[in-house]
């Protein structure tokens, strides 16, 4: 193999999990220009690499980064960073005194909402998930629960009011409004693609946040070894927001969007 590369670093005296069937480990790799040009034992790197910078590694694990090939990296930085966390199997009135405590809740970025997650519909008796509570706590405001598939939510009577969505709303395709037994009333609860039309009266986030979000999603990643993603759901924000921070350098991994 050529590596007659510009930049060349040799790393040595480590464990290197390579996958390759006939040499999965070995102790030093030659890097140029951030590929793994070889690998091998220590002292054959070093004669190869010549008289290049060279990384001990004291015995430590290394291995290629990881490819995560379907990832939410805004959702994720959004859910976790600027949106209340519900705890796990919360009942109504917990979930209540959560978002009335959760300081997220308050903020300016979305003042006449509240975005939160993760409730868990079947810890509700059939039938009893309704929105009821959510427009006792919150008449006021328009509430957006996720549940814990992130595909359905369960939203309060201002929310269904925005996106237009009453007893007249039929079903889209692909998706289903959840009625009150023996009605056509919306129960709020949403499932697939009945969210849409709540998704897409939410207000936008500053670029700040959107910005900071995918920084906490993309650094959070790396940290455990992600270093390329497919991106699932890329947003012309997002898609924006994302090149914004190639050109400042501010991309600690590569990010591909997600197609068909």
């Amino acid at each position: 193999m050529d590596v007659r590369a510009e930049t060349k670093t040799a790393y040595i005296n480590g464990r290197i999990y390579t996958g390759v069937q006939r040499e999965r480990w070995v102790d030093a790799m030659l890097v140029c220009d951030g590929l793994i040009a070889a690998t091998g034992k220590t002292p054959d790197i070093l004669q190869q690499a010549g008289a290049v910078p060279v990384v001990d590694l004291q015995g430590r694990m290394v291995m290629a980064g990881l490819h995560d090939a379907h990832i939410h990296l805004l959702a994720s930085g959004l859910k976790f960073q600027h949106e209340c966390r519900i705890t796990p199997n919360a009942g109504p009135e917990q979930i209540v005194q959560e978002l009335c405590n959760c300081p997220k809740c308050r903020t300016p970025a979305l003042s006449d909402w509240i975005i939160a997650g993760e409730i868990n519909p079947n810890i509700f008796p059939a039938g009893t998930l309704d929105r009821a509570f959510l427009d006792e706590a919150f008449p006021d405001k328009a509430v957006f629960l996720f549940d814990y598939t992130i595909h359905h939510a369960l939203v309060n009577s201002k929310a269904l009011a925005l996106a237009g969505i009453d007893a007249q709303s039929q079903d889209p395709r692909g998706g289903r409004i959840i009625r009150r037994p023996g009605s056509s009333e919306p129960t709020g609860e949403l499932v697939e693609r009945a969210t849409w039309p709540v998704h897409r009266v939410i207000p936008a986030y500053d670029d700040s946040i959107y910005s900071d979000a995918l920084i906490w999603a993309m650094e959070t990643s790396s940290r455990f070894g992600i270093t390329s993603v497919q991106e699932a759901s890329a947003t012309l924000a997002q898609l924006r927001i994302l090149n914004q921070l190639d050109a400042a350098g501010k991309m600690p991994m590569r990010v591909a969007r997600q197609t068909g």
